[in-house]
C-alpha cells in the first residue's frame, strides 16, 4: 500500500474508490493501528457502516477526518487525495478556485480546508 502517484491520472486512478482512499488514509495516519486522536486509546471499536470509530475508553466517536483539514468537509478522501496529489505538484501553486473545478464541487464544499488566498491552512497535530 505504499504506493505513490507520480502523475495525476495515477492519482485519480488509484484513489478513485472511496473504500481504498479511505484506507489509504487510515493506514498512513496510524500506521501502528487506529487509536483515539482525543485520548489517545488503542481501544476502539470500528463501525464499518459508519467508518466510524467509537473508543472504548472515552466513549467518543471519530473518522479518519477528525483532527484534520478534512473535517468539516463533506468531501470524501476519493476527491481530496488527488486534489492534495494537485496542491503537492503544482510548481506554481493552485487555487482553490482551480481544485474545486477540477473536483466538480463548488469552492464552499472546500470550506475550511482553504485560507481567504486560497492556499491549504495549517492545523496544530494531533497527538500520536
Amino acid at each position: 500500500m505504499d504506493e505513490i502517484p507520480r502523475t495525476l491520472l495515477e492519482a485519480v486512478a488509484l484513489y478513485a474508490d472511496e473504500q481504498r482512499a479511505f484506507e489509504r488514509v487510515r493506514d498512513r495516519r496510524w500506521p501502528n493501528g487506529v487509536a483515539c486522536p482525543l485520548c489517545g486509546s488503542v481501544a476502539v471499536g470500528f463501525m464499518a457502516k459508519r467508518r466510524k470509530w467509537q473508543c472504548n475508553d472515552c466513549r467518543k466517536q471519530f473518522s479518519a477526518k477528525t483532527g484534520t483539514i478534512f473535517e468539516d468537509s463533506p468531501i470524501g478522501f476519493s476527491k481530496w487525495l488527488p486534489a492534495i496529489w494537485l496542491i503537492a505538484n503544482c510548481k506554481n501553486g493552485i487555487s482553490s478556485h482551480e481544485i474545486a473545478r477540477d473536483l466538480k464541487v463548488t469552492q464552499k464544499m472546500l470550506g475550511s480546508c482553504f485560507t481567504e488566498s486560497g492556499s491549504p491552512c495549517k492545523r496544530a497535530p494531533l497527538r500520536s
